[in-house]
């Protein structure tokens, strides 16, 4: 992923001289909600946010490339009777922050002077940072308890096993903009298995947002 960023700033760099008229820079900032997609868990959703930066280069024929990078929080509910023969029948993530960096094609349909719709689609990449949440089951003793934890590492919990810091998918948006100012709905689609024994459980994110452009 290092190598990538590098890659993608150097070809930012060497490009946004010859053509900076075609650059764009803005800021992103709004709500999302997300559920896992679990076929033999139950689950259940949770809201979140999302804000950082924005990046695009518009060509003369209207086509669009599109990325930046931000932070996003994500979370939801896995329960089941007995989660992966474990002694766990409820993982509740309340907070999974993930730095998250789109990739977006798409194209900006003039509609006048003053406003566009711009349809995009491509795909996304996340590493998770931090997170927290509950465990809950029975202890060998069948009695019931409730802890703590850590969404990415199962430091001090000895039943729980930690979810994947990665995550990646497809990624669909649509927004109307207004001179500087968009108003964006988008959908991560996830294709990673976040975690490889609860369910298998894939992230699915709804997301609606507002960008300011700042040229």
């Amino acid at each position: 992923m290092k190598h990538f960023l590098y890659i993608l700033l150097c070809l930012l760099a060497c490009t946004r001289s010859a053509y900076a008229q075609q650059w764009h820079f803005g800021v992103e900032g709004g709500y999302t909600l997300n559920s896992f997609h679990a076929p033999t868990l139950h689950t259940s959703s949770r809201s979140g946010f999302k804000a950082g930066g924005v990046v695009n280069y518009t060509f003369k024929s209207n086509f669009l490339l599109e990325s930046g990078l931000a932070f996003e929080r994500k979370g939801g509910t896995l329960s089941g009777s007995s989660i992966a023969g474990q002694r766990i029948n409820q993982v509740e993530a309340n907070n999974m922050d993930y730095l998250h960096l789109p990739f977006l094609m798409g194209y900006a349909f003039h509609l006048g002077k003053q406003f566009a719709l711009l349809p995009q689609a491509g795909g996304y990449l996340n590493t998770g940072i931090g997170g927290s949440g509950l465990c809950s089951g029975h202890d060998p003793y069948n009695q019931p308890y409730t802890n703590a934890i850590e969404i990415f590492s199962s430091r001090n919990n000895l039943y729980y096993r930690p979810f994947s810091r990665m995550d990646a998918g497809l990624l669909f948006a649509a927004s109307l903009q207004y001179r500087k100012i968009r108003l964006k709905v988008s959908y991560e689609l996830g294709l990673s298995k976040i975690h490889s024994t609860y369910g298998s459980p894939k992230n699915r994110t709804l997301g609606i947002s507002a960008v300011y452009l700042f040229r």
